[in-house]
């Protein structure tokens, strides 16, 4: 395995030359290489760290990795290529309890281009993603890739449903070298809905202190007399608690509430239903 980096500009000397391509900066674990079997049809790992301080790289951010398979007997190289590109998702793979108005982004590695050398921008990255149920219909959305080409920001189209699991999957594209990756995906499940009607703002339901660690006082407005109730749901939709279900007079209501000692720490959605609106915020309790 070999370090290279892929310009340098710093060893320029006096044969006109302004810059050097892949130089190599360091060999892993060292110039002899690992000996060993490469079965075949299976996946064979390997692991090496190395302090790139102590060479001459000159940018440590556009280093790169390649590996070579060498036949032992008589050093004949079989083949090369650059170490694969690492796509990175948040929400990462299997997440449960998203929020339903979440971006996804994906955080490559090193630069990436369309298979075949063309750039990826703003404009043509969507063709490149598919948002879709797990279990059903594509789901409309907007994408950016930001000028180094390593990160992508996908944003639904409004809400994604409740209680429901997406896949995202980013198709096959290239490297500076021209290697091409597989595709990659994650999934993830949505948790309850938390997001706000636009005639609602957070003002309507005020918590303080939050986070909380023992008792907390929760203040809300009334245009009249009416019967409410204030619950408190896990990030899955669970009811955790009912804070209060009685009537409260018009204009301005404060209740304090000490959570349970049972209840975990976490955080946790504390809604305030109305005959004609809800109100939901976050809550953080601290134990």
């Amino acid at each position: 395995m070999v370090v290279i980096e892929k310009l340098t500009t710093g060893n320029v000397a006096t044969n006109g030359e302004t810059e050097f391509h892949h130089v190599m900066m360091k060999m892993l674990p060292n110039a002899n290489g690992t000996t060993m079997d490469l079965p075949a049809h299976e996946i064979t790992t390997l692991s090496y760290s190395h302090d790139m301080s102590s060479t001459n790289v000159e940018e440590m951010d556009d280093l790169m990795v390649v590996v070579f398979v060498q036949d032992n007997a008589n050093k004949g190289i079989l083949q090369s290529s650059p170490a694969l590109i690492i796509a990175e998702f948040d929400p990462i793979k299997e997440s449960i309890g998203i929020e339903t108005h979440t971006d996804i982004t994906i955080t490559l590695s090193e630069p990436i281009y369309m298979v075949g050398g063309e750039e990826i921008t703003t404009e043509n990255v969507t063709t490149l993603i598919t948002l879709e149920e797990t279990e059903g219909d594509d789901f409309p959305f907007t994408a950016t890739i930001n000028d180094e080409k390593t990160q992508i920001v996908v944003s639904p189209e409004g809400l994604l449903d409740s209680y429901t699991w997406y896949t995202l999957t980013l198709s096959p594209v290239e490297n500076i070298l021209g290697a091409t990756t597989e595709s990659f995906s994650t999934f993830f499940e949505t948790g309850m809905h938390v997001g706000l009607a636009e005639n609602q703002t957070k003002g309507s339901l005020r918590i303080s202190p939050n986070p909380v660690q023992n008792e907390t006082a929760i203040r809300f407005s009334l245009t009249e007399k009416e019967m409410i109730s204030i619950k408190l749901y896990d990030l899955r939709g669970q009811v955790i608690a009912t804070v209060s279900e009685r009537e409260f007079n018009a204009g301005d209501n404060t209740i304090r509430w000490t959570p349970k000692s049972t209840i975990p720490a976490g955080l946790y959605m504390l809604n305030l239903q109305t005959k004609n609106q809800n109100y939901t915020t976050k809550i953080v309790l601290n134990r």
